[in-house]
């Protein structure tokens, strides 16, 4: 994993935000350069903004856009320095496959991996949502990622093709109209 800008990166797990979320809440607030005061901290702020973002008050995909989904399923190449800052993005995308630009850049990343098995239910998800494909079983999700049948090398060296594939193998293959109009 090329890493140009280490101090830039914070690497965390899914897992230890669930563990202890205060130490991570600090954690990632002094990586942001807003580390909290020693009166924020007994006052409860810290407690406070677990709770107002928990899974229990808010989706979180209420607070922070998916990159993919809001800026390029509109258009492919969105001018994203119109985006007043400070700019937040959430992404499916893992950090080898980044573009570099993003690796070299002044942003911060903040990456949160995850067990694979709630990666898999998350990928069920996000592909059903986005594509709105008829029900796909998770079942046969699991099946495909287990046995590497969609990798990102595959969609990146061929994204037409391989865009075509989930739909066909669901049985709902694309009609030529659709592929025309770029569905």
């Amino acid at each position: 994993m090329s890493m140009e800008k280490p101090l830039n990166i914070l690497f965390m797990s899914y897992e230890e935000l669930k563990e202890d979320s205060v130490a991570q809440t600090k954690r990632l607030a002094e990586f942001l350069g807003f580390p909290f005061s020693m009166e924020e901290e007994k006052t409860g702020v810290v407690n406070q903004i677990i709770d107002f973002c928990s899974f229990n008050s808010v989706n979180p995909h209420q607070l922070i856009s998916h990159f993919e989904i809001k800026f390029y399923k509109e258009n492919l190449n969105p001018d994203l320095s119109k985006i007043p800052s400070l700019r937040l993005f959430s992404t499916h995308l893992s950090y080898p496959i980044l573009a570099g630009s993003i690796k070299r850049s002044n942003c911060r990343i903040v990456y949160i991996t995850r067990n694979p098995f709630d990666v898999v239910v998350s990928l069920w998800h996000f592909i059903r949502g986005v594509h709105n494909l008829p029900d796909w079983p998770l079942e046969d999700c699991f099946e495909m990622f287990c046995r590497g049948e969609e990798s990102y090398e595959e969609l990146k060296e061929d994204p037409m093709s391989q865009t075509k594939r989930l739909p066909k193998f669901l049985g709902f293959p694309f009609s030529m109209e659709e592929e025309k109009t770029g569905v």
